[in-house]
């Protein structure tokens, strides 16, 4: 994990998948870029710790 939070590892799409079981978040969050994007429900949850129900 640390390597990843570094950059100097990829994760491939198992290792996100068990990050976003671990943050109780869907994998399509993690996948997911929107340059454009405001500051979504998604991102103020990730920010602030809650996780979905």
């Amino acid at each position: 994990m640390g390597g990843i939070e570094r950059g100097t590892r990829n994760p491939n799409l198992s290792m996100m998948a068990r990050i976003a079981e671990a943050l109780s978040i869907p994998l399509t969050i993690l996948l997911s870029f929107d340059p454009q994007a405001q500051d979504s429900d998604a991102d103020r949850d990730l920010r602030s710790g809650r996780r979905k129900p």
